[in-house]
């Protein structure tokens, strides 16, 4: 099944309304599109944003980590705890 490709505009569009804060549901009302598409869209920019992340930075000495998201933080908190030096050497 071969599935349509939005216009680079459209898709521009939406990628930038996620980078502004919208959420998915107003971006398909906006962009005239199903939120399916929006998802699918924002995991594969995802995936192209992650091949380029791994492809270009290596070798990245840290001691501390920062979250800035702070619905994650927890999470990143409890998972990484004691792997990672959260708040550096103390």
């Amino acid at each position: 099944m071969r599935m349509n490709k939005l216009p680079l505009a459209k898709r521009t569009q939406i990628l930038a309304m996620l980078c502004e804060g919208s959420s998915m549901r107003s971006i398909s009302r906006v962009a005239d599109v199903s939120i399916n598409t929006v998802s699918k869209l924002l995991a594969e920019a995802g995936e192209a944003c992650l091949a380029i992340h791994n492809e270009t930075v290596h070798n990245v000495p840290s001691k501390r980590f920062f979250f800035n998201d702070t619905s994650t933080i927890g999470i990143y908190t409890l998972a990484l705890l004691d792997a990672l030096p959260i708040f550096g050497d103390r």
